[in-house]
């Protein structure tokens, strides 16, 4: 059977000093391996310093995913997950704005995604899943959260509006960075919302996420992945968000002795209190002051 890809000899090797991990990952604390070689028709990539190879032949998926630089930080992965025939898989990172050499990290992550979708050519094309974003589950999770987070920041602003909690400096930066870690997540999901990518055009097309045209199918892939433990586990936290919901509007009326008029109160039931003990006093001393003097007139 003929291929319609290019000859391997057509594809020089070249490697591409990136940072790695074995499996598809999008959230990891520590990457230890580096480095990620397109030799002919194949890749080339160690993990723990094992040596791996898969064929171009051999990829089934393809999923991209987009960072987003907040005011704190970057949010998410710029990453590429490359899935192979059999299960083994291997996550290709460009970095962040965090790593010493950002800039050079993210044009060598570029270049690695452009020569890798060059190589698989029109045979490949038909052949392998090109998906761009989060999975639908993992996707419909942190919508949910987000939505729950403005609903929550929008109570708490009406309420300092209309005097129902106590407007304080630090209520008010919580409420702004509140803000802005919400809209960075927004702009993290848009980014990243399930949708398949033109492999002609990865990295333009793998932007090109939009919540509004991925709600729907989300919606179907929570309904099909939804099982009784996960539904007894989604149940949980929404149970978890109802009860902090109710911790934050106690907490909001609770009595403060700074409050205006509270701390003279409490002044004037200490000194009551204190007068009322000094009054006992005397009035213990008298007492035991009569019953000594009885005590020596009994013995005269």
């Amino acid at each position: 059977m003929a291929s319609d890809a290019p000859p391997a000899a057509a594809f020089p090797a070249i490697e591409y000093d990136l940072k790695i991990h074995d499996g598809e990952v999008m959230t990891v604390f520590r990457l230890r391996d580096s480095g990620i070689r397109l030799a002919g028709d194949g890749i080339e990539w160690r993990i723990d310093g094992r040596p791996q190879r898969a064929a171009l032949a051999d990829i089934r998926i393809i999923r991209l995913t987009t960072e987003v630089e907040a005011r704190r930080g970057p949010i998410g992965a710029t990453s590429c997950q490359i899935r192979f025939r059999g299960g083994r898989a291997v996550t290709v990172f460009g970095g962040n704005s965090l790593s010493p050499d950002s800039a050079d990290r993210r044009a060598r992550y570029e270049a690695f995604v452009i020569e890798l979708h060059r190589r698989l050519g029109p045979g490949g094309y038909a052949r392998i899943r090109f998906i761009a974003g989060f999975g639908g589950a993992r996707f419909g999770f942190l919508l949910a959260g987000s939505v729950v987070s403005i609903i929550l920041w929008a109570a708490t602003t009406l309420g300092l509006l209309f005097g129902l909690a106590p407007r304080r400096i630090g209520t008010v930066i919580g409420l702004s960075v509140g803000l802005g870690m919400t809209l960075s997540m927004f702009r993290l999901l848009q980014l990243n919302a399930p949708h398949i990518y033109d492999p002609r055009d990865p990295l333009g097309s793998a932007r090109a996420g939009s919540i509004c045209d991925t709600l729907g199918p989300a919606i179907r892939e929570i309904r099909r992945v939804m099982t009784p433990g996960k539904l007894r586990g989604a149940a949980a936290i929404g149970a978890v968000v109802i009860v902090i919901v109710v911790l934050i509007v106690a907490s909001h009326q609770r009595v403060s002795l700074f409050e205006p008029g509270r701390a003279r109160g409490f002044r004037c039931t200490l000194r009551a209190n204190r007068t009322r003990a000094d009054r006992g006093l005397c009035r213990g001393d008298a007492g035991r002051g009569v019953d000594r003097s009885t005590a020596r007139k009994r013995q005269f």
